[in-house]
């Protein structure tokens, strides 16, 4: 969450209209989408799951200097599309190591796991907002942010131990799994409505008419998502993945309404609603990936929810910066998410519930006690 409360700063920098600082958005996670569905498939074929988390989260951080050294738009773009591969290294690599120690209460775990996003995402743009006014200056504050970076390779590097459990081959026979293509399909909805919000929401919070200042909001709607996102994994292990994801997404759309016909102190209060929504539904999504996966493909067949719903995902602030650009406010650019999480949640009343999912799992799934 390094880039979104950078841009309004290199939107103001670059003079750059609505349209082109969502390109930039849209270049990190292209990038990302392709790559994670093989990214998995052969850190799980390799057995170099540590050694790709480790290089990504190094390269992200070294992509933060390059962006604070960024002489002009287009070596923007480069930089983005660079710090997309360090973004693709993760998900599926880390959901692996969850689905193979804890063979109860998997979505307890990832729920528990998810702690650092909404963590990250709430000192991201709080230290990006205090070092810019600290040193008056957004490339000071993006060179920084190498130091998270490096800290966090150095940790998965010396704290996780590779385990000695080969992927079988046969990378298209994952996508074979229909119910891991609905499962996309909705998290690709769910990841349009995040990208797309998240993106434009520091540029709303500064046209805002409100007593809190314009710098917290970003980080105010993402810090519920320390509580939803344990919570949302305890209650999926309680009442199945399908229920947690359609009754996240029901309440998703009702803040999404709520805060396009509301203003100032109110709208906050559903900008935080909806990142509540948001923080519940992605470790769910996460570890239901992993239990659709076929043949013990964890990490192909995360990378295949991770990666194609980042590419729906990474359109999102294409076309929700095109609609700020034409109408004179922001109402209308974000009742198009209010669409998209509508979509998400009817298509997730079709996920397979508690019963129809052991059907689906893995029969030689490797699973080993902490």
């Amino acid at each position: 969450m390094v880039v979104p409360p950078l841009l309004p700063f290199i939107a103001k920098d670059f003079h750059l209209s609505y349209f082109q600082a969502g390109l930039l958005v849209f270049m990190a996670n292209i990038i990302s989408a392709f790559l994670q569905p093989a990214i998995g498939y052969f850190a799980d074929l390799k057995m170099l799951r540590k050694l790709t988390i480790s290089f990504g989260l190094a390269l992200y951080g070294v992509m933060s200097i390059a962006l604070g050294l960024a002489p002009n738009y287009y070596i923007l773009l480069v930089v983005l599309f660079l710090m997309g591969i360090g973004g693709s290294t993760y998900h599926a690599q880390s959901t692996y190591f969850i689905n193979l120690y804890f063979h109860k209460f998997k979505a307890t775990a990832s729920g528990i796991h998810g702690l650092g996003n909404p963590i990250g995402f709430v000192a991201a743009p709080l230290a990006v907002s205090t070092l810019i006014g600290i040193g008056g200056s957004w490339r000071l504050a993006a060179m920084l942010m190498v130091f998270p970076g490096a800290i966090a390779a150095l940790l998965a590097w010396t704290s996780l131990d590779e385990p000695r459990i080969e992927g079988p081959r046969g990378f298209l026979i994952s996508f074979g799994s229909r119910p891991l293509l609905l499962l996309t399909l909705v998290n690709g909805l769910v990841l349009a409505v995040f990208i797309g919000f998240t993106t434009f929401l520091p540029f709303y919070s500064e046209e805002a008419t409100c007593s809190i200042p314009a710098s917290w909001w970003l980080p105010l709607t993402l810090l519920p998502g320390i509580i939803s996102q344990p919570v949302g994994g305890l209650i999926a292990d309680k009442i199945g993945r399908r229920n947690l994801i359609l009754f996240a997404l029901c309440v998703l759309v009702a803040g999404l309404f709520g805060f396009v016909y509301s203003a100032g102190s109110v709208a906050l209060a559903f900008s935080m609603l909806i990142g509540f929504c948001l923080g519940m539904l992605a470790p769910v999504c996460f570890i239901f990936a992993a239990e659709l996966a076929v043949g013990d493909r964890v990490g192909t067949a995360v990378g295949i929810l991770w990666g194609f719903a980042m590419a729906m995902g990474a359109l999102a602030p294409l076309w929700v910066g095109y609609l700020r650009d034409i109408f004179p406010d922001f109402r209308i650019a974000f009742m198009s998410l209010v669409l998209v999480a509508l979509g998400a949640a009817v298509l997730s009343a079709f996920l397979p519930g508690k019963q129809a999912l052991r059907e689906f799992q893995s029969p030689t799934s490797s699973t080993v006690q902490p």
